[in-house]
């Protein structure tokens, strides 16, 4: 997928200690990714590009970096959302359909519950055949998607990416309100 650049306010070459300081919630998306130049003394002259490059990163990791920084900056992919309030990254879609052949669920909707918990909200995905009595379906993309009134109300909007770290990679949840920020 391309990136629409001129749309996004962060690029990689610029200097992480002016990203971090006109925004200052780009901080935790730096350190997900192992960037601790956050706090270093040289981050008022390094880019995004040439710390990521210094920690070894690829420069499609550093791609995917840049663009999570825009979400949380501006709370808008450069992809269409879904009106119901649910979205799916064309990442995720593209990796709920590789699982869904390689486990034999190919017509199979996905299951989305959230719970409110202490430190926020605690998620729950799964393929599965069909809703549970009053569920929600809609469809986005061609994906069926199931979610209870109680959990769309603690999501709605949001964005459901997929996304790879040097650390691991997995679904991740972006709220698109204040709200459940």
């Amino acid at each position: 997928m391309k990136t629409n650049m001129a749309n996004q306010p962060i690029t990689a070459d610029m200097t992480i200690g002016t990203i971090v300081k006109e925004y200052p919630q780009t901080a935790d998306v730096l350190l997900s990714y192992g960037l601790q130049c956050v706090g270093c003394a040289v981050n008022p002259y390094e880019t995004i590009e040439q710390g990521a490059l210094g920690h070894g990163m690829t420069k499609d990791l550093i791609a995917q970096k840049v663009k999570e920084i825009n979400l949380v900056i501006s709370k808008k992919p450069d992809y269409e959302l879904n009106p119901a309030g649910i979205t799916l990254s064309p990442e995720a879609i593209n990796t709920l359909d590789a699982m869904a052949i390689s486990e034999d669920k190919k017509d199979f909707g996905l299951k989305i519950a959230a719970s409110k918990e202490e430190a926020g909200l605690d998620y729950f995905l799964d393929l599965v055949e069909s809703p549970e009595e009053g569920d929600k379906v809609f469809e986005w993309q061609g994906r069926q998607i199931f979610i209870s009134e109680e959990s769309l109300k603690l999501m709605k909007p949001s964005i459901i990416d997929y996304i790879s770290l040097p650390s691991g990679e997995g679904f991740k949840i972006y709220p698109l309100n204040k709200k459940n920020v």
